[in-house]
């Protein structure tokens, strides 16, 4: 876990060999809400890592005192958008194009 005193919190997941995953979560201006952002390697894509990533921060979140996290992605990702919709965050479309998808998820 790498903090910045912004209200930036990175959490990272390693193998035995080298870092794997990131997810970056950024409070918002209001205290409540905050983006979030998750990147893995290629190699370990599709073994439960970015799920468990994920799932870790959301619980952060929520024991810090923020509601609602929020994913921007873009809607051609359906690898991403599928695993957030499966851990409850809702999509809508972030304008009327389908290039990019916002997902929000309550966590209180």
């Amino acid at each position: 876990m790498l903090a910045v005193d912004d209200g930036t919190i990175t959490f990272i997941a390693f193998s035995k060999e080298a870092p794997i995953a990131c997810c970056t979560l950024i409070d918002d201006l209001d205290g409540k809400s905050a983006d979030v952002g998750l990147s893995i390697r290629s190699d370990w894509k599709g073994v439960g890592v970015s799920w468990t990533l994920l799932e870790h921060v959301l619980q952060y979140a929520a024991a810090h005192g923020l509601t609602t996290v929020t994913s921007l992605e873009s809607g051609n990702d359906r690898i991403a958008i599928a695993l957030e919709r499966e851990m409850g965050f809702v999509a809508r479309l972030s304008s009327a194009s389908p290039i990019e998808m916002v997902l929000s998820k309550r966590v209180d």
